[in-house]
């Protein structure tokens, strides 16, 4: 599974040498450490990246993006957001990552959304600047469609990314999608594309198993495991057993073995 990658929110509430030793075990090519996890339980970058080195895992980082705004209309939550975020490049820089998951922005009222796309704009620039001087790519997520979100489709990516835009990758999110002809179409679309996100969807219920929801991943991951682009499984688990990533990563191990 040289292109597979899995979320650490998978094995939330684990600790990183369980969670190496997990994804070691499995034969994936490497994790995507959520930031906010790392933050909240502690743990050290550099211990991260030479457990993921003697494992023989990459590492890629998501940004923090629970409670943050970078284009914020309190001025206090979108200097925050980005002071945090950088946080997030600075953990990705030191646990070895070469690239970091960015959420992008949200609008706080319809009317000042023009105001936000600036706003965000110049919170996404100073992100760059940072990013560039320790050496990390900055992967923006396309998100689901929700009244607030400012990046759902590939012409609000490029309308907010603007001159931006070739300092940038992307990262497409099968969940965030309608349908399976909306994510080909957008696979098609967005430019610079660094890896795809993929979990299930049950109607608007998000990240739910592959094995459950309303894409079919027995016809679906044979096809996603032919693109030329890593595939990182994501999802929320913290009930100690992990049954989730287990059925996931099972789903996956059968389809190679069936394609091969």
């Amino acid at each position: 599974m040289e292109k597979l990658y899995y979320s650490s929110t998978l094995m939330w509430g684990a600790s990183p040498q369980q969670i190496l030793f997990r994804a070691a075990r499995a034969g994936v090519a490497g994790l995507e450490i959520w930031a906010q996890q790392a933050d909240t339980f502690g743990w050290q970058p550099e211990m991260l990246g030479e457990l993921a080195r003697r494992a023989g895992l990459k590492l890629l980082v998501h940004a923090k993006s629970w409670d943050l705004n970078f284009a914020a209309l309190n001025e206090g939550v979108r200097r925050t957001s980005v002071e945090e975020l950088k946080r997030s490049l600075e953990f990705a820089s030191r646990c070895g990552a070469g690239e970091m998951t960015l959420h992008p922005p949200r609008f706080t009222l319809p009317g000042l959304k023009a105001r936000a796309m600036e706003s965000g704009a110049r919170g996404l620039e100073e992100l760059l600047d940072t990013a560039e001087s320790l050496g990390i790519e900055i992967s923006l997520e396309v998100m689901e469609k929700l009244p607030k979100e400012l990046v759902t489709t590939p012409e609000e990516y490029r309308a907010f990314a603007g001159d931006l835009l070739p300092r940038l990758s992307c990262t497409l999110d099968l969940a965030h999608c309608q349908n399976e002809g909306e994510f080909w179409d957008y696979l098609s679309r967005l430019p610079r594309i660094s890896k795809l996100h993929i979990s299930n969807k049950q109607g608007k219920k998000l990240h739910t198993p592959l094995a459950q929801g309303d894409f079919n991943f027995l016809w679906l991951m044979p096809r996603l495991q032919k693109l030329d682009l890593p595939l990182v499984i994501e999802g929320f688990d913290g009930d100690g057993r992990f049954e989730i990533l287990k059925s996931d990563l099972e789903l996956c191990q059968i389809q190679e073995e069936k394609d091969a």
